[in-house]
């Protein structure tokens, strides 16, 4: 699906929701996460195929007489290339806003279906609350991807108002 067509059916999921404030919320984040998760998907996949196709011509290249710069050039390209992917780690973020934002969404079908815990009159109250737990979650994958144990402690305390 594209991510024009995607970002359409956003309101679904949250129309149904009463309170505005949720409702924005909620579609805010969708719209956020689904835009993230495309924009590094197509990075990964982009970065992947120049990589492809790099490493392929080094071969070819390495067998033509007096072009070995090329085949140093090459390599270095790919190398920077392969050091990218690694560091950004692209597949895992798009990924990671990828599961988010279809927890979400499950979680928001199920409010509007009145099924399972959202069966009572405080349903949206509730939603809420495991959607605050979902970013919650999210967020510290995102802080233990990202950090040494060091620098997590240090951000707890900058939370934790310390």
């Amino acid at each position: 699906m594209k991510l024009k067509d995607e970002l359409k059916t956003l309101k679904v999921f949250t129309d149904p929701i009463s309170d505005n404030l949720i409702k924005n919320r909620v579609y805010d984040t969708l719209v956020w996460n689904i835009k993230k998760a495309t924009y590094y998907k197509r990075f990964f996949y982009s970065f992947s195929i120049i990589l492809l196709i790099l490493n392929a011509t080094i071969p070819i290249i390495n067998q033509l007489n007096n072009y070995s710069i090329w085949v140093t050039i090459i390599s270095s390209i790919g190398f920077v290339i392969t050091s990218i992917l690694t560091l950004i780690n692209f597949k895992d973020v798009w990924y990671r806003y990828r599961v988010t934002s279809e927890i979400i969404k499950s979680e928001c079908m199920k409010l509007n279906c009145k099924i399972g815990e959202y069966e009572n009159d405080d349903r949206e109250k509730m939603f809420l609350n495991k959607f605050e737990h979902i970013l919650s979650d999210e967020r510290n994958l995102w802080i233990n991807s990202r950090f040494n144990n060091q620098d997590k402690e240090n951000l707890e305390e900058v939370r934790d108002g310390e």
